[in-house]
């Protein structure tokens, strides 16, 4: 704008008023508010308060040094001459980064940084101390709105958010061990299974920029107890493990068929009915000697009780124990089965001592 004669005057009587008088111009000048010619920058913005606080945006106050009437007198021979414009200067961590002319701008700017990264229950704020401060600044540093938000898409603010997440975890069991002379050494038994707990974890997570940057247990509440797995570790020699000539049955079950004469022949054993894949336990302490498919036996397995009795359980679906284990009483060595010589899921029982079949129903009801 071409400046006219009265412009050059008024200027030039500022000037030579500050230097007659300096001190008329300490109170009327300030850095929130410059008087000036009616052609120059707008006039100051009502201050948005709550917007700042939300924003926790900090203004740069200077009023315990207030400016001299040169430093006014220099913005307003900036702003007469259109190289200069009163404006908000933004800062990140005490730095300028660029101006604007209008302050509602710079709110919308910053919420607008906040919102991209607002996440459901999440807290969103930034990383570093912005703030402002009101000055005369070079016109070629004021940003519009359009050029802010180019800028800030190429120098992004660091926004930090701050979750709380829960989530379930698994409380793993503890393993409670003794020893037990009845188990061969080298053999354990489980004496009771293991089962893990649960519990409920609140974590604090924070995320710069969407990038996590750390995470933390505030608290923790378990919700189902763990129970510990106890293990029988053995201790005993070969010649140690051997039966008590007590027999437990050796599932539960329904009695379909007893021991003698059956159908014109003789029937060895106790047939004991129960649904395909129920549990087979040892009857006593001993060694299993035989595993395997046997004829009309099916899956057959046999366990010696080195005391002259050996027991028989026919007809499984398969073993869990091998040739060479060393059982205990109640321990699982199989599972019921329809195999062999059968007419529907069940376990064939015998009790043979010294080689001759004895009722197993004398020993095991």
């Amino acid at each position: 704008m071409k400046k006219t004669g009265l412009a050059w005057l008024i200027l030039i009587t500022q000037l030579f008023t500050a230097m007659i008088s300096p001190s008329i111009f300490a109170s009327e000048y300030d850095i929130t508010r410059v008087e000036k010619p009616h052609f120059d920058t707008p006039q100051p913005q009502q201050i948005n308060i709550d917007a700042e606080k939300r924003l926790n945006l900090v203004k740069i106050d200077n009023l315990q040094d207030k400016p001299t009437p040169m430093y006014a007198i220099w913005g307003n021979i900036g702003t007469i001459t259109g190289l200069m414009s009163e404006a908000y200067m933004f800062c990140v961590s005490a730095k300028e980064k660029i101006a604007f002319l209008n302050y509602n701008d710079m709110i919308k700017i910053l919420d607008e940084e906040l919102e991209k990264y607002k996440t459901e229950g999440g807290q969103t704020e930034f990383a570093e101390i912005i703030s402002y401060e009101k000055k005369y600044v070079s016109n070629a540093r004021v940003y519009t709105y359009n050029m802010a938000k180019a800028y800030f898409n190429e120098n992004p603010l660091k926004v930090k958010t701050t979750l709380l997440k829960e989530c379930s975890q698994k409380i793993d069991y503890e393993v409670e061990e003794y020893e037990d002379n009845t188990i061969c050494k080298g053999k354990s038994k489980i004496i009771q299974q293991g089962k893990s707990g649960e519990k409920l974890v609140t974590e604090q997570i924070s995320y710069i920029n969407n990038e996590e940057t750390s995470r933390n247990v505030i608290n923790e509440e378990i919700t189902i107890d763990p129970v510990a797995q106890i293990v029988a570790i053995g201790t005993g020699d070969d010649g140690e493990i051997v039966g008590t000539g007590e027999f437990s049955p050796p599932l539960r079950g329904k009695l379909t068929s007893a021991f003698g004469q059956r159908w014109g022949k003789f029937h060895g054993g106790v047939d004991i009915a129960a649904e395909t894949g129920t549990p087979i336990y040892a009857a006593d302490n001993g060694k299993v000697i035989f595993a395997q498919n046997c004829g009309s036996y099916g899956l057959l397995i046999k366990i010696d009780h080195a005391n002259g009795y050996v027991t028989y359980y026919a007809h499984c679906s398969g073993f869990a124990a091998d040739v060479g284990d060393y059982v205990t009483k109640g321990e699982k060595i199989a599972m019921v089965g329809n195999t062999g010589n059968s007419t529907g899921p069940h376990c064939h029982f015998e009790v043979r001592n010294n080689g001759k079949q004895l009722n197993p129903a004398e020993f095991i009801f």
